[in-house]
Parts: structure tokens; C-alpha cells; sequence
């Protein structure tokens, strides 16, 4: 057995394959905050690896973060997401261009499902769900459903 598997399911036995992309994020962002940038980037490097997910130890990801798929989730470096968020594959949050660097934040309990995109400086509401395939430019207000290209709010919920 590979040494570095062994070790994986030491620290985190049982865990989804979530809860794993999350704990080593968290170790990666720890790692980053005692300026031990280049064990921070093993880790990070380890995490797009295995899973294809992107999320820079300079954003900020709240409690208990759900990830069923996790293939393919690019989170950006200002980027604000709180508790209990759910994110599906193929998710974007971003900035809008390199000029000028705005994240968005995204609220409590959001729902953000497969292959959509949300980028500047905006905010998701609490509450809220992102449709599959959406392309979020503009606020969303708390609790109400959005999607298309651009997403526009289609109903509450």
C-alpha cells in the first residue's frame, strides 16, 4: 500500500470524498496563514490532482460545506462562501476581470447546482439556488431561484 494512502486514512477515516477535499483545504489555508506558502501549495496542488477542484487557500469557506461531486470546482482567492453552502461539479466563483479583483460572497445555505458560473463582485442571498448552467452576473436576492444566461430570478423559495 502507498505510504501516502495510508496516511490519508489515518487522518480522515470514513470521510466523503468532500469532507476530504474540505479537510485539506483547511489544512492547506492553515498552512498559508503561518507563511508556509510552499507546503500550502502541496497541498492545493494535491487537491486539483486528485479531484480537478481549484480553491485558493485565500478564500473563505464557512461551516460544514457540502460538495457531493466535487469535480472540477474553481473557487477564487476573494472569494466569501458561508455555512452550509452546497456546490455541484463544474462551479465557477470568480472574479469578473484581472483589473479589478472582486468576488463574490455567497450567503447561508445556498444551493449552487452543476455547471454554473458566478462571477464579480456580487452577492447571492441567503437561501438562494442557482440553477445548473447559469451564468450569475448580478445580485441575488435571499431566497429566490435564479438561472439562465444571464440568470434572472424565475421564482422564490
Amino acid at each position: 500500500m502507498n505510504k501516502t494512502k495510508s496516511v490519508i486514512k489515518i487522518l480522515c477515516p470514513g470521510l466523503y470524498i468532500s469532507e476530504k477535499l474540505i479537510f485539506f483545504y483547511r489544512i492547506s489555508k492553515f498552512l498559508y496563514n503561518i507563511n508556509f506558502q510552499i507546503a500550502s501549495l502541496f497541498i492545493r496542488t494535491r487537491n486539483l490532482r486528485k479531484y480537478n477542484c481549484s480553491i485558493s487557500q485565500r478564500c473563505e469557506i464557512g461551516k460544514n460545506p457540502y460538495m457531493p461531486h466535487p469535480i472540477a470546482i474553481i473557487i477564487g482567492d476573494g472569494a466569501i462562501l458561508g455555512n452550509n453552502v452546497h456546490i455541484y461539479h463544474n462551479v465557477t466563483i470568480g472574479a469578473k476581470d484581472e483589473k479589478r479583483i472582486c468576488y463574490p460572497t455567497i450567503h447561508d445555505n445556498v444551493i449552487i447546482y452543476a455547471n454554473a458560473t458566478i462571477i464579480g463582485d456580487i452577492s447571492v442571498g441567503e437561501g438562494a439556488i442557482i440553477g445548473a448552467h447559469s451564468l450569475v452576473l448580478d445580485d441575488v436576492e435571499p431566497h429566490s431561484i435564479v438561472c439562465g444566461v444571464p440568470a434572472r430570478k424565475i421564482g422564490s423559495c
